[in-house]
Formats: structure tokens, sequence, C-alpha cells
């Protein structure tokens, strides 16, 4: 499989997709593509399901088919996944404002069980395809815990019926999806972030390191530096406000050059103009556009008692093996779409090289936020990966606790004695 799966890569780092295809369903909008009935009977399906939102399609297609938020929303007594057909505006309808959600993905940690099995009953009808035929390939983040992988087993197999699964490290995933089988993954989500070497294929577990802001501490502290514009029509539903702020922070937020920031002093900042969904304000965005994404190199700014994240990606990489520093350094991966705001690269770049870590390279793919996925769906389409799936006859046969035995080559550090294998 090892072979093959790193001549696949190789073809991966030179294919990759340079923007979003039209064909991906973004997360706020209902498709008519996803309620069609795929011939894809037997197709493992992929499943990126975090905090934010859940990535879904089949394995061995470049994108992920549907894209759509980890919540449900209950409005008018009515349970149901909220969705929007229109494109221009990523809020609820404005029939929609007292709409209360429930999320439960929390910090990358299913917290509400029922409510995760509803969502994953939408990922399958998505994609028009019946849950009892189709293996699936799940993500999860580093320290789900044994308990959840677990329960995540059983309610997969028992109640959806799958024939087979599989439980795949985000940040290992996204590492495969870029075309890279060694390296040091920088996964920020909207609710973790998460610093992962990669050696062959094997996470360093001894060096993996998290960092506690993500894309939803942003979003909070950019929502209160707007406190002081007026965004009255938004306040009376949370998650039209919060949307709306998490939409600013994607549009108009960048990050601060190294030189800027150095002085210790906010530069000049040009103003944008932003237009409240579905009423006639105008609000404008000022210094805060550059003050909040800044927090991540300086958490303090914001009281987070933590190192920077620049520091806790040194921390990592000073974590493994000597031999392995350099190449890490060099093979420094970004994923997640808290690292797509605009100068991630040079920022880190400087910060570390001020830390005295050399020889940096740090590669950025364009659809990095479906980076997990990527990685998943190319090695759920490997002929030779048939032998690693638990297959339902296994997971009858030894229980829940099987999924902690056969998923588990993923989990493996680093050989000690690398002398062996450098």
């Amino acid at each position: 499989m090892w072979k093959l799966l790193k001549r696949k890569l190789k073809q991966v780092r030179g294919t990759t997709p340079k923007k979003e295809e039209s064909h991906v369903q973004t997360c706020y909008e209902t498709s008519p593509v996803s309620r069609k009935r795929y011939n894809n009977d037997g197709v493992p399906v992929v499943f990126d399901c975090g905090t934010g939102t859940c990535k879904i399609g089949f394995s061995g297609e470049d994108l992920p088919r549907d894209v759509f938020p980890t919540c449900t929303a209950e409005l008018q007594q009515q349970l149901g996944t909220f969705s929007r057909k229109g494109r221009e505006s990523p809020l609820f309808p404005s029939s929609a404002e007292h709409v209360v959600c429930s999320n439960p993905v929390q910090r990358g940690v299913i917290t509400n069980w029922d409510t995760m099995e509803y969502v994953w009953h939408q990922c399958f009808e998505r994609l028009g395809v019946s849950s009892d035929t189709q293996p699936v390939l799940l993500s999860e983040t580093p320290f789900f815990g044994p308990q959840n992988r677990e329960k995540l087993a059983e309610i997969l197999f028992e109640t959806f019926d799958v024939p087979a699964l599989y439980l795949l490290l985000q940040p290992v995933l996204a590492l495969y999806g870029s075309g890279h089988w060694s390296g040091i993954v920088l996964d920020a989500g909207e609710g973790t972030t998460h610093i992962v070497p990669v050696f062959d294929g094997y996470p360093c577990n001894e060096a993996i390191v998290r960092f506690p802001m993500a894309g939803c501490d942003l979003t909070e502290q950019l929502g209160r530096a707007l406190q002081g514009e007026a965004i009255p029509a938004l306040r009376q539903s949370p998650e039209n406000y919060r949307t709306t702020v998490r939409h600013i922070k994607e549009k108009y937020c960048s990050i601060m050059k190294y030189e800027e920031a150095r002085k210790n002093s906010m530069p000049p900042s040009e103003d944008k103009e932003y237009t409240l969904p579905c009423t006639d304000t105008s609000i404008v965005i000022g210094p805060e556009r550059l003050k909040v994404p800044e927090y991540l190199f300086q958490p303090e700014r914001c009281g987070f008692t933590c190192p920077s994240l620049q520091q806790s990606i040194a921390k990592s990489i000073l974590r493994c093996h000597t031999s392995l520093q350099d190449s890490m350094a060099s093979n420094i991966v970004l994923a997640g779409g808290t690292t797509l705001l605009p100068g991630m690269c040079d920022r880190l770049h400087k910060e570390l090289s001020a830390l005295s870590i050399t020889n940096i390279n740090i590669t950025a793919p364009p659809v990095r936020k479906y980076s997990a996925w990527m990685g998943g769906s190319i090695v759920a389409s490997l002929d030779t990966f048939r032998s690693m799936w638990l297959r339902k006859d296994e997971y009858y046969e030894f229980g829940p606790s099987s999924a902690l035995r056969k998923c588990s080559w993923h989990k493996a550090s680093t050989p000690t004695n690398l002398s062996l294998i450098l």
C-alpha cells in the first residue's frame, strides 16, 4: 500500500486544483445536485466533519461534492439542517431570524451524539446513497479519544449498517491531500488548531502540539471589536450575528506584516465598507481587520496565556528526533480555513526565522480548506487500502473496541532508532 500511496501523492503534487471548482456546493447553499441519486453504490464515501462544516463526497474525486454546516437548526418546531438558496449572502433567510442552532462538534470533539447522528443522516442523503452500501472513511482530530472512537463505530455500524469503516487523523489526511508524505502540518480550522509532524506517513505523537486558538476565537474577538458598530438588525439572532461576523472575518481580515508587528503599534489600515445582509445598513471595518488576526502571533493581547502560533510550531519541530528537525522545517504544510488569511505564509516564515528555525519552506495549497477531505479521497480510492477497512463482520465479532485495534496504523509514533530507516 505504501509504495502505491507514495506514487499517488507525487501525482497529486502536480495536479492539485488551483481553485474551488463550481461543482463544490458551498456551506450556505442548497444544492440540487446533492438530491440526485448517484450511480456510486459500493464506492467509499469520505466524511470530513469538523466544528464548522462537513465536507463530503466520493473517494477518487478531486474535491468534495457538498459542503454544509455541521449543525442542526430548530425553526417553527421543525428540526433540520439550515441552508440557503441565495448565493450573495451566507445568512439565514429573513424568516429564520429566531432559529436556534445546535452544533454537535465542539473543539473537534463530538459532544452531542444524537445531533451528530442526524448530521450523518444528512451526509448520506445529500450524496444520494444508502448507508448500508457505502464504506465510510471519517476524519478525526488528534486527542479524539478511544471512547469517542468506540461510540462512533457503534453508531455507524449498528444504526447506519455501514459495510466498512475507517478513521484517520485530519492533519495526516491534509498532508496527503497536499501531495506530501512527510512534513509538519499546521491544521487550523474553525474549532481546533494542531501542529502535527508526520514521518513516512505516520504522525510523531510525542511532537503533536495543540494551539488553543482557532477560527471561532478570531470570530468572537472580531465580534467584540465591532460592538461599537450598529448591527441592531442582526443582534436578535445570535446565529445571524455570528455568521455575519465570520463572513466579515473571511472577507476583510488579513495578517499584519512582520515589520509592522515588530513596531508594536497598529499600522494605518484602509477602511472597508460592509453592507449588512437583509438590511440597507453599512458598517466600516477599520483597524480591527488587522488587529484580530494578530492575536495568533501575540495571544496575550486578547487574554490567552499560551505560547504564540510560531512558538507552538517551533516547539513541535524541536520535539521531533534531531535527525528529522531540518526536514520538518523544510516541509511545513498549511491546512484548514484559518490559514487562508492573507499574509499567513510570509508572516510565519519570518516569525520562525526569528526563533532560529532554519531551512524553512512553507507549502500553502490553494484549496487547503479541503485538504483533509482530499487526502481521504486519495487513500480510500486505493485498491490496496481494502485490507485496512474495519468490516462489519469484524465489528460484530470483536465489538466497538475493534475500532481502536483496526484503525491504529496511523497512531504509531516515529521509530526511536531512526538510523534503521534513514
